[in-house]
């Protein structure tokens, strides 16, 4: 397991990137990957882009329930543009 080291709430309060984190790994654990994907959506909502461990648990999502199509969607559309 790969965790990326980041504060929980960023200055203002708000929930940061280490939930959104958490909430990606939980999905990737379930076998999750239409949560996974609203969760990457509710990140875009709040202002903040996904980085590179989000970007990767949700590839991982994907692989572990064999969506390949999914994998290649996701890697084409946000990794290849960060």
């Amino acid at each position: 397991m790969v965790w990326c080291a980041c504060s929980p709430l960023d200055d203002a309060g708000v929930a940061g990137m280490a939930i959104f984190h958490q909430l990606m790994h939980s999905h990737y654990k379930n076998s999750d990957p239409a949560d996974a994907k609203r969760t990457l959506e509710e990140m875009y909502d709040a202002g903040l882009a996904p980085d590179l461990c989000t970007l990767r648990t949700l590839l991982r999502v994907y692989g572990k329930v064999g969506d390949m199509p999914g994998v290649l969607i996701t890697y084409s559309t946000t990794v290849c543009h960060v």
